[in-house]
């Protein structure tokens, strides 16, 4: 238990936010609490519910909706889709901790919720940075229209060879096994990483493009570090030629 609490503050930098925190966005999007176990997730929807697609977006191992939802008004406002971003646990105003095994529980909770108003052809899960492991497990489990991967990570024991090489690989509690995961993956896989990442190396999106079996495509920003993709020419483009 200690050592997964170790591991938590090692690899998650949540900001919490009071139940009463209000968000302030151009675009107004519906706050929305799903409750799973008993514990509340928050997320945030942006979109007028006249569009027939649904983006659902994992976002980084910090923060919380308060900034994180600003991606989310940028992709809607960009591609056109509703987008549905979440709060992991312990982010933002949703509820109890990030273990591993619960967070892929909350998507699938919320996926499945989602397909009681879209079909599953109307569905893309997009992950990014250590979101990426809910959406690739998300992906392996369902039948989404396509599987967006912004700067993926293969494994967390790869990064924690990177990072932490004096912690023994079977003291290591969290996975998030995209190397495994992404094999299982049956709908179209779209990878996005810069060449300079300086915290998920670009060496992960090769290595997990090898082992995809269904369509795929690694689109590749040079000169691109990990948290500047969107300040790039390139990406509109690469988002466009993605979602059409």
């Amino acid at each position: 238990m200690v050592i997964t609490l170790l591991q938590q503050k090692v690899i998650f930098f949540p900001e919490k936010l009071p139940s009463d925190y209000k968000f302030h966005f151009d675009s107004d999007p519906e706050e929305i609490n799903f409750v799973i176990d008993r514990k509340k997730i928050n997320a945030l929807m942006f979109g007028s519910g006249k569009q027939n697609e649904i983006i659902i977006y994992f976002h980084g191992n910090a923060g919380s909706l308060r900034t994180w939802g600003y991606v989310g008004e940028e992709l809607f406002r960009k591609l056109g889709r509703n987008v549905l971003i979440i709060d992991y646990r312990g982010f933002g105003k949703s509820e109890g901790a990030p273990i591993e095994e619960k967070l892929y529980k909350d998507a699938q909770y919320i996926y499945d919720e989602m397909k009681k108003t879209y079909s599953e052809d109307k569905i893309i899960i997009y992950g990014r940075s250590i979101g990426t492991g809910v959406a690739v497990y998300l992906a392996s489990k369902n039948n989404p229209k396509f599987l967006v991967l912004e700067t993926p990570l293969y494994n967390i024991n790869e990064l924690a060879k990177r990072y932490f090489p004096f912690i023994p690989a079977f003291l290591i509690r969290y996975k998030f096994d995209n190397g495994a995961n992404i094999q299982n993956v049956s709908c179209p896989v779209y990878l996005i990483h810069g060449d300079r990442d300086e915290i998920i190396p670009y060496e992960h999106s090769v290595r997990l493009k090898e082992r995809i079996r269904s369509e795929n495509r690694l689109f590749t920003i040079k000169g691109g570090g990990h948290n500047d993709l969107s300040d790039f020419e390139i990406y509109d483009s690469i988002l466009k030629e993605i979602f059409g």
